[in-house]
């Protein structure tokens, strides 16, 4: 029951890039189902014949569980897994099914538990090689299955590992609990208690997808216990009487009422928020607006100021060139007059040179200062007519 509602549903819910994994998954669970369904035929079949139909309906699911198992674990974790190594697993699977479905004696049964089971070790009997060789096959990929999701959780970080690790201990737990249910095969009866352990492996990685994957949680939650109810009520109408399938039906209708009142709640509260900000968007705008504007006047006035005091600063450089030409230029010139003076002895004409050599020099600095901000002052012209 827990295989054909969560599987089914996360499945139509899924993304296009998740359709292919979350299949694998669906299929998985098909499996697994058929398996549950041949088993609770088998325990309520008053005669040999029956029960072994019950256990070929379940090893068409079990058959197929191993191959998909490995194959979901790898594209679930990312891991790349070669087409042949698929063709080969599958071929096995299915081998193994047609064996299960067309050999009669793939495996014996034996009573025990007050119902029919598969008996590996027929008392007398030669043990059947090929139901052997499927329980090894079972547990060789099993084991490597949890061997390789545990080696790409121990390589992840942060929420990716805690995504792989509910991956990993849901099928420690399903499989494990799965595979417990061998024992009375080889003649060591207990009483497969851990069976319940496959619909918490269920659960679990249905928590792992929607929890990781982006889906509406409650949406999801409220559809899968909807779906379960329903099949609930249907079970009960092929299923005697039953305390506990009475009591898990009240909890899964109360469970599906409280859920479906939170999100009524959820999306009332929403739709009132979304009014509240359709009504005074208007507002938020226009108050954003002046805000903008405000702050376009400051900078633009700021640009102003800065471009009057970058024109003060050129005019001001420029008026202080012209004031020092000119009086270099008559102190070039007095300085000219006093070296034509003949009655000047030598010592003092050189002085007079050195005095003109520094006057050039300072008079060529000059220029030169005011050709620099005359270019610049005609290139910011320029730009402000472009």
């Amino acid at each position: 029951m827990t295989g054909l509602t969560i599987a089914p549903l996360i499945f139509l819910n899924s993304r296009k890039r998740d359709r292919f994994v979350n299949g694998l998954w669906l299929l998985l669970n098909i499996a697994i189902s058929l398996y549950g369904l041949g088993i609770y035929i088998s325990a309520n079949s008053p005669d040999y014949d029956t029960g072994l139909l019950g256990w070929r309906i379940a090893y068409t699911g079990v058959t197929l569980i191993p191959a998909l198992l490995l194959h979901h674990a790898y594209r679930f974790t990312g891991a790349e897994i070669k087409r042949r190594t698929l063709v080969v697993l599958y071929g096995l699977s299915l081998l193994f099914l047609y064996l299960s479905l067309t050999t009669p004696h793939f495996f014996e049964l034996r009573s025990v538990f007050g119902f029919w089971y598969p008996d590996a070790l027929p008392p007398d009997k030669i043990a059947n090689i090929s139901y052997l060789s499927f329980i090894a096959y079972f547990f060789l990929l099993g084991l490597a299955t949890i061997h390789k999701v545990w080696r790409v959780r121990a390589a992840a970080t942060g929420e990716r590992r805690t995504h792989l690790t509910l991956f990993l201990v849901a099928i420690i737990v399903g499989w494990g609990g799965g595979s417990y249910s061998f024992l009375p095969t080889f003649r060591v009866d207990a009483f497969p208690y851990f069976n319940i352990s496959i619909p918490i492996y269920q659960i679990i990685i249905a928590y792992a997808i929607v929890r990781y994957g982006l889906f509406h949680t409650k949406v999801i939650t409220a559809e899968v216990l909807a779906a379960f109810i329903a099949v609930m009520f249907l079970a009960t109408a092929f299923a005697p009487p039953s305390v506990v399938l009475q009591a898990v039906l009240f909890v899964g209708l109360v469970a599906t009422l409280v859920i479906s009142i939170r999100s009524a709640l959820s999306e009332t509260k929403a739709r009132e928020e979304l009014k509240y900000l359709n009504e005074h968007l208007q507002q938020k705008v226009d108050e954003q607006t002046k805000e903008v504007k405000r702050a376009y006047e400051v900078e633009k006035k700021a640009r102003q100021d800065l471009e009057e005091l970058d024109k003060t600063k050129d005019q001001f450089i420029l008026t202080t060139q012209h004031h020092l030409r000119t009086p270099l230029t008559i102190i070039k010139g007095y300085l000219a007059v006093l070296k034509n003076d003949g009655s000047l002895s030598e010592e003092n004409k050189s002085s007079i040179d050195k005095v003109t050599d520094s006057t050039e020099t300072l008079s060529k600095f000059v220029n030169e200062l005011l050709q620099v901000t005359e270019l610049k002052v005609t290139k910011d012209e320029e730009e402000k007519r472009g």
